[in-house]
């Protein structure tokens, strides 16, 4: 039978779907006392985290053509087995969800970071997996420092691939100090320091001239990023060849997420370029029509729009695009 749904030019790079395999292992860590930053709470059979129809619903009424499917930003897992198999389970229901509807998903693979060995042995196992288009990296400020040796390894061999790194905050953790966690400002500050934190220690320590292919996606506009550019560019000591400035505007794309029309995001647009802003909702925790809307709000011409909308993240995530490989 013939599909109904029908695809649009617009592409949302940040969604996140915990599928049965990776649900049976977040199940048993729960029922063992475990915890995931808040995602025991998601486990309902009908929580939409969970499923696929809902999603494409929502992406149906919303006017979404594609989007980008990620786990749940849990964090770092202290037990490296643990964190290799709840990986690898979740890797697996992504690519099962993409096999079942290949032009409306494609996916962000998850990496048991820091276990750099565990990382290198499951992109290995997923790389020739064309559904797959990003490694999704969990930034945690208290977990590891990216600029390690052996993860930088890591992000070379995803360059190497063609795939960006999209980086998300984990969630719930109050990664600055936990004595400032009250009042909700694990998630309305804390996580918009800490991938800002992450991402301008890759760029600041001279990865992004190490490794020339390399691409970064971070959500929820980069979170300070853009506000501290400036700051950043007169401060700056690491060894990289450029201020940060210029990689902002070269190497890093931002999703909308959180951000309605207004000052925060025409600060991003005068930051990065339209060319360097995707639609991120952060579906099924937030609805999908708002990001949509923020962008044509600003009243951009037709292909500044268009560009923000898809067709800057078409390159990477468009399934009727093929990918490199190997």
């Amino acid at each position: 039978m013939t599909n109904p749904r029908t695809r649009s030019g617009i592409i949302d790079v940040q969604t996140h779907y915990v599928g049965p395999r990776a649900a049976q292992i977040v199940a048993a860590i729960c029922a063992r006392g475990g915890d995931l930053r808040g995602l025991g709470s998601r486990l309902e059979a009908s929580d939409p985290m969970l499923g696929l129809e809902a999603r494409l619903d929502a992406m149906d009424r919303a006017g979404v053509g594609v989007s980008v499917l990620s786990f749940a930003p849990v964090g770092v897992i202290k037990d490296d087995a643990l964190g290799g198999d709840l990986c690898s389970a979740a890797n697996d229901d992504l690519l099962e969800a993409c096999r079942r509807h290949p032009d409306r998903f494609v996916a962000a693979a998850a990496l048991p970071f820091p276990d750099t060995e565990a990382s290198l042995r499951e992109l290995q196992r997923i790389a020739g997996k064309p559904a797959f288009r990003a490694v999704h990296v969990v930034a945690q400020t208290t977990g590891y420092t990216p600029d390690r040796p052996d993860i930088e390894q890591v992000f070379a061999a995803a360059a190497a691939l063609g795939l960006p790194l999209i980086i998300h905050p984990a969630a719930g953790v109050s990664d600055l100090s936990p004595h400032f966690d009250a009042y909700g400002l694990s998630s309305g500050m804390h996580a918009m320091v800490s991938h800002a934190l992450v991402a301008a220690r890759i760029i600041q320590c001279g990865m992004m001239d190490r490794i020339e292919d390399l691409e970064l996606i971070l959500t929820h506009l980069g979170g300070i990023l853009p506000f501290l550019i400036d700051r950043l560019d007169s401060r700056n000591q690491g060894p990289a060849l450029h201020p940060p400035s210029h990689y902002l505007r070269t190497r890093v794309t931002v999703d909308n997420c959180g951000y309605p029309a207004g000052p925060a995001l025409r600060c991003a647009l005068e930051t990065f370029g339209a060319e360097r802003i995707v639609v991120g909702s952060d579906w099924p925790s937030r609805p999908i029509a708002p990001v949509i809307e923020s962008i044509r709000a600003l009243g951009l011409d037709d292909a500044a729009e268009q560009m923000i909308l898809g067709d800057n993240a078409a390159r990477w995530f468009d399934p009727a695009r093929p990918r490199r490989t190997q």
